[in-house]
């Protein structure tokens, strides 16, 4: 009988923590190539301290024939946070984008003790639920880097369920500076951009555990998957 200590040891098998499953998204979402020619590409909305990050990818996307969809309601005033979609399409409009290039997703915003309000969630789920009604076959997904991994994992747990076809890409908007103080998340949270991130990787890991979010690992198996099916 072979000694205990000539027998080669196997190596075990372990899953990796919610931070190394966290780490390993981020570097895919940083490392992201969308294609030039998405069916659609969707601003989610931000504060009116953030908004210029997305607004500011938007043109390159139009100019390539890609409608340009955001937000969309009826209400004329800020919600959320968010400037509201007069105000977005007024400001896309100054950029060179006329009405007919954008696509204002209805079912972002919900009622709320009286009041209209939106968050990623609702918006990830109406833009899930818009590509399925349009058979849309890709999307991209903007929103400012400190915003994408968990704006990008929201579209991803509703596609996984109601529409698995549908390839979800991700692309960070423009760099703002890092050292201001802004408003983010509904108008509630303040901090500065070098911040935000710190925060947003705590929220994704209370939403995960609510059930609102796949994990972080499933999201990389859906980039893994998507990717050899190009």
């Amino acid at each position: 009988m072979a000694n205990q200590e000539d027998v080669p040891q196997q190596p075990t098998e372990s899953t990796p923590s919610f931070d190394e499953q966290f780490q390993e998204l981020q570097t895919l979402l940083a490392a992201e190539r969308p294609p030039e020619q998405p069916s659609l590409v969707y601003l989610f909305g931000q504060t009116a301290d953030n908004e210029s990050s997305v607004l500011a990818v938007a043109n390159a996307y139009h100019e390539r024939g890609v409608p340009i969809a955001f937000i969309g309601h009826d209400n004329v005033d800020p919600i959320s946070g968010y400037p509201g979609f007069l105000d977005w399409q007024q400001k896309l409009k100054e950029q060179g984008i006329p009405l007919e290039g954008m696509q204002p997703i209805r079912g972002t915003t919900y009622m709320e003790e009286g009041v209209l309000r939106s968050n990623t969630y609702t918006e990830a789920e109406a833009l899930v639920e818009h590509a399925r009604n349009n058979n849309l076959s890709s999307v991209v997904v903007i929103a400012p880097d400190f915003h994408l991994v968990r704006a990008f994992t929201s579209v991803v747990s509703f596609a996984l369920q109601r529409y698995p076809e549908l390839k979800v890409y991700a692309k960070a908007g423009a760099a703002l500076p890092s050292n201001e103080v802004v408003t983010h998340s509904q108008g509630v949270v303040q901090a500065t951009r070098e911040e935000l991130p710190a925060i947003e990787r705590e929220r994704f890991e209370i939403y995960h555990r609510k059930g609102d979010l796949v994990s972080p690992g499933e999201v990389v198996a859906y980039i893994k998957r998507r990717d050899t099916q190009e």
